[in-house]
């Protein structure tokens, strides 16, 4: 198995972590929602992950790898927001 690859976004997380897994059928991808807190979920993640792909601002990722002990790559995407009418 190659990369354990994290995608910590809103709701483009899903699409982030399907298009990631078509175009790197090697690496294992998994996810996360952010939606204004840390989920639950997200340490046991961040402890095998190499990279983490979010929309969180570098900072605050930077911040949540400290705290987790995380020595993962981030790689930071756009945040994308709609108002889906």
């Amino acid at each position: 198995m190659g990369r354990h690859i994290v995608v910590l976004g809103n709701c483009q997380t899903g699409g982030l972590m399907a298009s990631l897994a078509a175009m790197l059928p090697g690496d294992r991808v998994d996810g996360a929602m952010w939606l204004g807190a840390e989920p639950e979920e997200l340490g046991g993640l961040l402890a095998t992950a190499d990279v983490l792909v979010t929309s969180v601002a570098r900072e605050e990722a930077a911040a949540v790898l400290d705290r987790h002990g995380s020595s993962a790559e981030v790689i930071v995407v756009p945040a994308l927001y709609f108002t889906a009418l």
